[in-house]
């Protein structure tokens, strides 16, 4: 009974405590009582044995933070959404801070939340000291390694140990967190978002629920182990469990306002302008009478789910007459009785004279000093399976960007994750391009070039095109969006390029530019032994923007390492990148089994008579080649800069042939699953090379041959021997 309240207040018996503060004595006291009665029983009974009966979800949610404050597990016996808990809170404000490092009410917030768990004081310490600045900085490398290590590696970075073993003791928060983490990870993935976006996406989710939640984001941590059970009545009907408390039937429902009422017997709706006499004052008893039948057969169903104990709470809480608990403590005499009047002596004297088995014990306002720890398990310990050989480290996911990634010419600062690297990103660009002469490696992307041996221009529409991994990608976006048969003029075209621009986080003034470059790009014959075929002829049936693939990688035989790789190479000495390009692969360090991933920027055909039509590989290339002066300042950047030789020393500088044979292997797979009676020597045609700054356009191509090397453009026909000696070598390995 939470009657000794109004004693401790000083409040006069006469005057009564409202529902709402009464209801906050509840979730304190539901905590006390089951830490006891585990206590008491520590052999016999568990948390799993006990169940709280709640009427909302509001009061489940405040009796389970009572429970997880002292340290006891509970689970919801209810569809719930962890996307709208605690954790998923805590989680907005740590994305916050990824999205704004330098914001410093972001950086407050997760100090003070239970990532951190600062207090005032220590804050205020910390903003004196530098340690909130500090704290910045940490979150400013984790928004960039973000890619790379996931939400779930950035948060394991902040949690320390004993910040760890507290969420673990604080119930379910950091099952939920973990839980969170996870499905805003997979948002990250499938959606491409970053730390901004990710966070405004974590933000709808949480402030507009969805009606119906799917299992995904039901909470992992409801489904614990030795948890108690809190459930709704309405859940509870066929569920029994040894121990059961009911806190809150001592409420009444809450009564039917109108105007609209309709009785269970009623198809109709009754539109009642007056409830104070006459039809108006029948309509709406009978809707106060059914909704007191409907609280009364709840209450029944709530106190029959104990099998050995049930605890009932009662108070004395202001209008909460009709509610289910007067029939059964006081009698049916107390029925129309006022709250006033059914005191702890009324209802002992009448449980006393009706002989019935219920100890009524007063409330006591004392906040729960004990701490919940469960018994270890009982049990002798066993070593485990020891395994009898050696972990194969040859054995994963690689790819060419990985294989490439620790060569001499990339400085060993090139990520080696196969999944960040592929997708088409030139991140070799933002290497090198931001290395002065004297610290790279590898050579400058500079041409030397007399401008009165060519008839080339000198300035390309994206000569001034910012440069970089990011920069790359979104030129790379915006053609995969682009319909190559429509000037990109129009309208449609201009909003694609806009939104990839904004969403790099480029100037949007750059639209122009990057029309008149990419038009350069689409109209500019292919040249080589795609003689005059221009990118523009392709319609939706003649090409495919980024195929990704998987290949098996030596899955029997021997690890595929770079010196077979390099005897490849040596077939087929007729063609482009023989004999000395070896070398090159014979340096690079490979020892792969697995698979090989990758994704190629376009697959086309040469023909519309696909009887006849050629497969090929195109990848985009956004390498700034151009002239500088004698301070390294840049000059021009432009289809005169794009000459055969300039372009072939980036080709061996970043290893696009091993590129280009690895793609055209894929290709080769896919077409012998995909294409009837398909035959590599009539069907494969070969790999094109696009360098997007060189590309001089229709108008410039007027008066040249196209046999001769077009600026910007490197197309090879597939060395069909290099092509199915690398295909056989990959699926069998070394033998």
């Amino acid at each position: 009974s939470l009657d000794e309240d109004n004693a401790s207040t000083k409040v006069k018996s006469q005057v009564l405590l409202s529902k709402t503060k009464l209801e906050d004595l509840v979730p304190k006291s539901v905590a006390a009582a089951v830490l006891e009665l585990l206590h008491q029983q520590p052999e016999d009974l568990q948390p799993t044995d006990i169940c709280i009966l709640v009427s909302r979800h509001l009061q489940a949610s405040r009796i389970r933070e009572s429970l997880a404050s002292v340290g006891l597990p509970s689970r919801l016996v209810s569809q719930g959404d962890v996307l709208t808990s605690e954790a998923a809170l805590v989680l907005q404000r740590f994305l916050d801070c990824l999205a704004k490092p330098a914001h410093t009410g972001n950086l407050r917030l997760v100090a003070c939340s239970a990532l951190l768990q600062w207090n005032k004081e220590q804050l205020q310490h910390c903003e004196n000291n530098g340690e909130l600045d500090q704290l910045a900085l940490r979150f400013q490398k984790w928004a960039l390694k973000l890619p790379k290590l996931g939400l779930l590696g950035c948060l394991s970075e902040l949690l320390k140990g004993r910040t760890m073993a507290d969420l673990s003791e604080r119930g379910r928060l950091l099952g939920d967190l973990q839980q969170c983490a996870q499905l805003v990870q997979e948002a990250i993935h499938q959606q491409g978002l970053d730390a901004p976006t990710a966070a405004a996406w974590l933000r709808r989710q949480r402030l507009q629920p969805v009606d119906s939640v799917p299992e995904s984001r039901q909470p992992h941590s409801d489904v614990a182990e030795s948890a108690v059970a809190v459930v709704t009545v309405h859940r509870s009907k066929g569920l029994e469990y040894p121990v059961v408390i009911c806190p809150y039937l001592w409420q009444a429902p809450s009564q039917p306002e109108g105007p609209l009422f309709r009785c269970e017997a009623d198809p109709y709706w009754n539109l009642v302008l007056s409830t104070n006499w006459g039809e108006g004052w029948q309509v709406s008893e009978r809707a106060r009478q059914a909704s007191l039948q409907e609280a009364e057969r709840l209450a029944y169903v709530a106190v029959t789910r104990a099998c050995s104990l049930l605890i009932l709470v009662w108070a004395r809480a202001a209008k909460q007459e009709g509610n289910p608990l007067t029939n059964w403590l006081f009698g049916p005499d107390a029925i129309d009785a006022a709250m006033q009047e059914l005191t702890p002596q009324r209802m002992q004297t009448w449980l006393n004279n009706q002989n019935i088995n219920i100890s009524v014990l007063a409330h006591q306002a004392i906040e729960p000093q004990q701490h919940w720890r469960a018994a270890p398990p009982v049990g002798d310990l066993s070593l485990g399976a020891i395994p009898q050989r050696r972990l194969d480290l040859s054995w994963g996911r690689s790819s060419y960007s990985s294989w490439v990634a620790n060569a001499q010419n990339h400085g060993g600062s090139a990520p080696a994750d196969p999944m960040e690297l592929e997708e088409g990103r030139d991140t070799d660009q933002q290497i090198q391009e931001s290395l002065p002469s004297d610290q790279a490696d590898g050579p400058r992307p500079t041409a030397v070039v007399n401008p009165a041996e060519s008839t080339w221009p000198e300035q390309s529409p994206l000569g001034t095109f910012p440069r970089g991994a990011e920069a790359g990608d979104c030129l790379h976006r915006i053609l995969e969006r682009l319909n190559f048969n429509e000037p990109l003029t129009t309208n449609a075209a201009a909003s694609t390029i806009e939104e990839e621009l904004r969403r790099t986080g480029l100037d949007p003034g750059l639209l122009m530019s990057v029309q008149d470059g990419l038009t350069n790009v689409l109209n500019t014959p292919m040249g080589g032994d795609l003689g005059s075929l221009c990118l523009n002829q392709l319609d939706q049936r003649r090409r495919i923007h980024e195929l990704s693939f998987d290949l098996p990688v030596a899955h029997s035989g021997s690890a595929v390492d770079a010196l077979a790789i390099a005897k490849v190479f040596e077939l087929d000495s007729w063609a482009r990148f023989a004999t000395p390009y070896c070398e090159k692969i014979a340096a690079l360090d490979i020892y792969s089994r697995g698979f090989l991933t990758g994704s190629i920027d376009l697959v086309f055909n040469d023909s519309e008579d696909l009887s006849k039509a050629r497969w090929w590989v195109a990848d985009w290339k956004s390498n700034w080649i151009g002239q500088r002066d004698q301070e390294g300042q840049i000059i021009s950047c432009g289809p005169i800069d794009y000459n055969n030789e300039a372009m072939e020393q980036q080709m061996l500088h970043h290893h696009y042939p091993l590129q280009a044979h690895l793609y055209l292997v894929a290709l080769h797979r896919y077409l012998t699953w995909r294409l009837p009676n398909y035959d590599p020597n009539r069907h494969l045609g070969g790999y094109a090379y696009v360098f997007l700054r060189g590309l001089p356009g229709e108008q410039a191509m007027e008066n040249d041959s196209l046999r001769e090397p077009i600026p910007g453009l490197i197309v090879e026909p597939a060395p069909l021997k290099r092509i199915l000696q690398l295909d056989r070598l990959l699926m069998k390995g070394r033998q």
